[in-house]
This record gives structure tokens, C-alpha cells and sequence, in this order.
């Protein structure tokens, strides 16, 4: 680290100072672990206790880092850094003087001492630990014991007056090498687009509301970042259009690599998770933690969903519970079918050998294409059952040229009887070609399911079927909606 470079200056504060300015310091944590006493993550509660204990003798040498608000914010002016003045800027309307880069475990864990919030053997001799011996919380010690405390121990303390949001992020991320930040901690410790959308979608109350739903997931706000993985993979499957593994050598490259995501996959990763989302409200209530779905299984669940939301637009979930329902057995019977499988041919007809590696992308798609299979296999009776309903799309549209071919197949009349002109089927507002069988109930966008129809009476029909009326129409095909 350069001094001229980053303007930081290196002090040894007292453990009052460092508890005064930790209430006056901003933990970030769309970059940083979300650590500290008061949020119940970070350190243990044991680790804080004995933290404290070593501080009290003299045996704690780490060293606590911040970032000032103010010169950093001139700072970012003056090289016209925009997107570090806007950052600081936020910091000091909202009343911050310092933005924590390392130590903040340090910083929280001194200050709730100070605070009383839970109690230390004082010193470290054996004679005064252990059974029958008292643990002392901060106002218990006698005032020469506090000023000791307080005053004398000292830990080193740097602030730096000349540093960017990004370059606090590579720091953050250089000094925790040893400590080993988790595989997602550390490709979440950056500033970019991607990592943003991605700490977004996946802390969304949605997002949240998901995780803790169907994986159980209670403690969002623990530092572990597991459901913003899961989110990442998803992104990655995205938009590499699943031709990339997301193992952790391919999703750090990922985080390296790309700066942001294409507008169509956030928009698409968005429109899945809200979809999701509306299937985990339909149960109501929370999976059993011995039901809730494993990583391969919301792998699984996000890929159909986005299936159906890019790959057949023809269709959409009519019913949350019952598509749930579905996915669920049809997770059962692939289990149950791959107890069947010969060692030999695991790899190749498995399902349960493929979930148990859901970040390769060979066994991916291998998960991915047996829902596609069965979806196709269950898709007439899912429609049928009003768990699935058809959506028209472009193609459920019929051609001007087949409209000609109707006016000469009705002999220029209408169902009533009443005469068209060939005129009326060139003229916008008269008529429309109607799906004698709708495409909701799995009509075609055939001559054989085409009717002429004045626009009022194709308006007041709506998406239900007809009988058929005139002689080319499909009587076999077609759903008689009053028959007996």
C-alpha cells in the first residue's frame, strides 16, 4: 500500500476511540461479510468472549481499516470519479463519517463489550478462570480495570482519505486471503453491475421469500451467501445459454470476466424468479426441512421456469400448486427410476447421478432435458386439467390469404346465415377469422379450425371452443362444448 497513493494514516487507537468510531462507521455489506455482534453473524459468540479475554492481556496485534467519508468524497471529485461520489455522498447524507474496509468483527465485538453486552474472565491466568470463578461484563470491572481497558490496550488503526469504491473492494478482498472469504463472499466483493443485480434479485423480498420457502433457508442475513450462489449459477446458465459449467473455477471467471449481464437475461432471470416466487406462495407455508428442495433440485426448478418463459411462450402455468405438485412427483419418479440403472450406465441414465453434479453442464442439461421430456409426455393432460393453459401467439394467427380461402369454404355466409361480401373480408372491424376449437383447448391455426366471424360476436366467444358448423371444419377434431 502507498501512503501518497491512498493517503492512509496509521495510528494506534484505543479501544474507546475504536468504539466511538464504530458507531459512526458504515458496514457495507454488498461487499463485505455481513459480520458484527448486533446482527447475530460474524463471530461466534465464544469467539467475541475470547477476543475480548486476549485484548484484555495484551495478545490481540490486528489491525482495523476504514475508509473517511468526507476526503474521499473530494477525493472522487477531483479525479472525477462518478460513481465513488455518488457512493460517498449517499455515506454522508445518511449521517456516516466512515465506511469500513477490514475489521469491522474487531470493531463490533469491542464495542459491544463496552456496551455490556456480554461478560469476559478478565484476565487469562488460570487461577482466575473456570469453575466458581465469575465472568465480569465491562461496568462489573473496578474503574482502574475500564481505564486499563479502555485506554491503555491499543490496536492499530488505518484510514485512508484517498480511495474509490472499487479499489476499497480489491483491498477488502486482498486483506481477507488469509481468512478465507467463501467461494461467493469473495466473487461478491467487487463493485459491478453483475454483482449488483445479482445481490438485488437474490435479497429481494422475493428472493428471500423463495430460499426460505422451499430450501429452508432461515438465516438470509448470515454472512454464508449461499442463495446469492444459487443466483449466480442461475445468471451464468443464463446467459451463457447453458453451454458453461458453474462450478467454482468457472463461476469465479464468470465474476472476473463480465462486468454486467445482457438486458434479456436480467429480464428474463427477474421474470423467473417472480414466477418461482408465486409457486412458492402457493404452498402456503414452508417445506419440511426433510422435504425441502436441495441445490439440485432448485437448479432444476429455476431451468424449468425459464423454459417455459422463453422456450414455449405458447404455453403458461394456469395453476401454481398443481405445476408445483407436478414438479415435485416428477422429481419422485426420477429418483425411484434411477434406482433401477446399472452402475455402468449411471452416468448416461441416471437422474440421481446427474443432481449429485449439478454444476457441470453435461449433467445439467441432462437434468434439464428429462423435465423438458417430461413436460412434453404430461403437456395435453396438464392443459386439460387447467394446470397449463395455451397463449396465442403470432402463429395462433390467421393469414389474410386463409381468410379468402373461408369466405369461399363458408359460400359468403356467416354461422347465422347472414350474407358476407368479399369486400367485408378485406375491411378492418368486419370480420375475423375465429379458432372453431381455441387455442386454449389446443386448437390450430388451420384452414380445417378456421371460421369467418363478425368482430362482435368473435369478441363476445372469448377463448371458448365452438362446435362446428360448416362442412370443412374438423368434425372429429373439434370439442363440442354442447354435446351430451
Amino acid at each position: 500500500m502507498g501512503t501518497d497513493r491512498y493517503d492512509y494514516k496509521e495510528t494506534k487507537e484505543s479501544l474507546w476511540q475504536i468504539a466511538k468510531r464504530y458507531n459512526e462507521t458504515k458496514l457495507d455489506d454488498n461487499f463485505q461479510r455481513r459480520g458484527g455482534v448486533e446482527r447475530g453473524s460474524g463471530w461466534t459468540e465464544p469467539q467475541s468472549i475470547k477476543y475480548v479475554e486476549c485484548l484484555s492481556d495484551g495478545f490481540v496485534s490486528n489491525k482495523i481499516m476504514v475508509a473517511e467519508v468526507e476526503p474521499c468524497l473530494r477525493h472522487a471529485i477531483s479525479e472525477a470519479d462518478a460513481e465513488s461520489e455518488i457512493y460517498f455522498q449517499d455515506l454522508a447524507k445518511d449521517g456516516y463519517k466512515y465506511v469500513s474496509i477490514d475489521g469491522n468483527n474487531s470493531s463490533s465485538t469491542i464495542n459491544a463489550y463496552l456496551s455490556d453486552e456480554f461478560a469476559i474472565y478478565p484476565y487469562l491466568a488460570v487461577s482466575t478462570r473456570g469453575r466458581g470463578k465469575k465472568k465480569k461484563k465491562f461496568s462489573e470491572l473496578t474503574e482502574t480495570e475500564q481505564n486499563d481497558l479502555q485506554h491503555t490496550e491499543k490496536l492499530t488503526y488505518y484510514v485512508f482519505r484517498k480511495i474509490g469504491i472499487i479499489e476499497m473492494c480489491d483491498l477488502f478482498r486482498y486483506e481477507n486471503t488469509s481468512t478465507k472469504l467463501n467461494g461467493q463472499e469473495s466473487r461478491q466483493a467487487r463493485w459491478s453491475e453483475l454483482s449488483k443485480f445479482i445481490r438485488n434479485v437474490a435479497n429481494s423480498s422475493q428472493g428471500k421469500a423463495i430460499f426460505k420457502s422451499l430450501m429452508r433457508m432461515p438465516n438470509l442475513d448470515m454472512d454464508k451467501r449461499k442463495h446469492e450462489e444459487i443466483a449466480a449459477q442461475f445468471a451464468m446458465r443464463v446467459e451463457s445459454n447453458y453451454t458453461r459449467s458453474t462450478s467454482k473455477p468457472e463461476l469465479d471467471s464468470f465474476y472476473e470476466n463480465n462486468e454486467y449481464l445482457t438486458p434479456q437475461s436480467e429480464k428474463n432471470i427477474l421474470q423467473t424468479f417472480d414466477i418461482v416466487y408465486k409457486l412458492s406462495v402457493s404452498l402456503g407455508s414452508h417445506l419440511k426441512t426433510s422435504g425441502c428442495l436441495r441445490l439440485s433440485d432448485m437448479t432444476s426448478l429455476f431451468d424449468m421456469v425459464y423454459y417455459l418463459l422463453t422456450s414455449r411462450r405458447d404455453i403458461s402455468i394456469s395453476d401454481d400448486r398443481r405445476f408445483f405438485n407436478w414438479f415435485i412427483d416428477a422429481l419422485f419418479r426420477f429418483r425411484e427410476e434411477s434406482k433401477k440403472v446399472l452402475e455402468e450406465n449411471q452416468a448416461e441414465e441416471s437422474y440421481v447421478y446427474w443432481a449429485g453434479r449439478p454444476t457441470n453442464s453435461k449433467f445439467n442439461n441432462k437434468m434439464r432435458n428429462a423435465f423438458i421430456n417430461k413436460l412434453a409426455e404430461d403437456e395435453q393432460d396438464l392443459i386439460s386439467r387447467g394446470v397449463l393453459s395455451r397463449r396465442r401467439t403470432s402463429r395462433d394467427s390467421f393469414s389474410m390469404e386463409q381468410a379468402c380461402n373461408l369466405f369461399d369454404l363458408q359460400e359468403g355466409k356467416l354461422r347465422d346465415g347472414s350474407d358476407i361480401d368479399f369486400l367485408d373480408v378485406m375491411t378492418a372491424g368486419k370480420l375475423e377469422v375465429d379458432h372453431v376449437t381455441s387455442v386454449r383447448d389446443g386448437g390450430t391455426t388451420e384452414l380445417s379450425n378456421g371460421e369467418l366471424m363478425s368482430v362482435s360476436d368473435n369478441r363476445s366467444k372469448g377463448g371458448k371452443s365452438n362446435s362446428p358448423h360448416f362442412d370443412h371444419q374438423d368434425w372429429a377434431g373439434t370439442i363440442f362444448i354442447d354435446a351430451e
